[in-house]
């Protein structure tokens, strides 16, 4: 009987058979994740802290976007300010820049903002500005 089956056959069978067997296998140890990963994928995001049916707002996205204008606003004001800037005018003019941006509440977007300044504030306008200028803003 086993001299009527080909190779191909074999193989065909043998792997259709490893398939429905890798599976089940998948099906009755995975399904819970399967079956999360299917409904996040067909449903809107809600977020914890929306109500019913409100869509989640993702604010980190919003800050980061501001973040990115905040720094082209940055540089504009180390740019204009010329090489031979006042450091303390300098640091009026920033404060002033930033004094609209509601990231700096965020531990990351201060650390990010203040180390740009400091870079920039040097390399711009030749002017070393330290954390500890920075820290009480």
């Amino acid at each position: 009987m086993l001299e009527s089956i080909s190779w191909t056959q074999y193989l065909a069978g043998a792997a259709t058979a490893l398939a429905i067997y890798e599976s089940a296998v998948l099906f009755l140890f995975y399904w819970n994740d399967l079956q999360k990963a299917l409904r996040s994928k067909a449903s809107p995001l809600t977020g914890p802290i929306a109500q019913a049916g409100e869509p989640y707002e993702d604010t980190s996205l919003v800050l980061f976007e501001e973040l990115q204008g905040l720094v082209r606003e940055l540089n504009t004001v180390l740019e204009q300010a010329g090489n031979p800037a006042g450091k303390e005018a300098l640091l009026a003019q920033l404060r002033t820049t930033l004094a609209s941006f509601a990231g700096l509440r965020h531990p990351a977007y201060r650390t990010a903002v203040f180390n740009h300044i400091i870079n920039k504030a040097w390399e711009i306008n030749g002017v070393r500005i330290s954390a500890e200028d920075l820290a009480d803003w």
